[in-house]
């Protein structure tokens, strides 16, 4: 009945949350606005007040330049004339607030000269890294850039023999939805078709973990900006 069908949606929802958590997943937090003291050098007290910085904007990455973005330049030494490829060369930083920045950059500049179809596929290759905070910088940078990544993505997880590709390309489709909610109750159908065929027929339980993730992130809705999840993404 309807009682049972809702319940079973929540609990996909649910299960989807606890799956994204534990796959890395990061959801809209509240962060301290108060005023940052202002530092002069690379420090601990420093790289915290950047993470804080990068905190505010990392669930709306791409949805306009941060406010606090030229002291967070500040802060890592990198200036207004730095080129996609400066960026680049942050995403293996190890520092989590850096590799944030540089995504939301190289989201913000990936076609100012109608490069974008490159650096997607370049951003791509990424997934293939050994290197943990390269290869999950790529995916939260995929998802800022938003929809236009999704067919690349989807054709991937449904191709490739790599688990640990799988597992990022569908994490990635995750980062579109959690970085574009307006996407969430109409989300593409081509994208949704294509995990849930992933789920059904590829026995790896990593590949199967995240996707059901990723689904449960789209399905589960945007309660900070009130966008409804899409109930597509967890019907049959």
């Amino acid at each position: 009945g309807t009682s049972m069908r809702v319940l079973s949606l929540t609990s996909v929802v649910a299960i989807g949350c606890l799956f994204a958590v534990a796959e890395g997943f990061t959801f809209p937090a509240t962060v301290d606005y108060g005023a940052r003291n202002s530092v002069k050098s690379v420090s601990q007290s420093q790289n915290h007040a950047f993470g804080n910085l990068i905190l505010r904007q990392n669930h709306v990455a791409c949805r306009g330049a941060p406010q606090d973005l030229p002291q967070a330049k500040d802060l890592i030494g990198v200036g207004d004339d730095s080129t996609i490829e400066d960026w680049f060369a942050k995403l293996g930083d190890s520092r989590q607030s850096i590799r944030t920045l540089a995504g939301m950059k190289i989201a913000e500049l990936h076609d100012a000269e109608g490069q974008g179809e490159d650096i997607i596929k370049r951003l791509i290759q990424y997934l293939v890294l050994e290197d943990v905070h390269e290869r999950r910088a790529a995916v939260q940078t995929l998802g800022m850039i938003g929809q236009k990544v999704l067919k690349p993505l989807t054709d991937l997880l449904l191709t490739t023999d790599d688990r640990l590709v799988r597992s990022s390309c569908s994490k990635a489709i995750g980062a579109v939805a959690l970085k574009n909610p307006e996407l969430l109750p109409d989300f593409p159908q081509d994208a949704l078709e294509g995990m849930k065929k992933a789920i059904l027929d590829i026995p790896d339980p990593v590949t199967k973990i995240a996707t059901i993730a990723s689904l449960g992130q789209i399905g589960g809705g945007d309660m900070t900006y009130g966008y409804p999840g899409g109930e597509r993404a967890l019907g049959g």
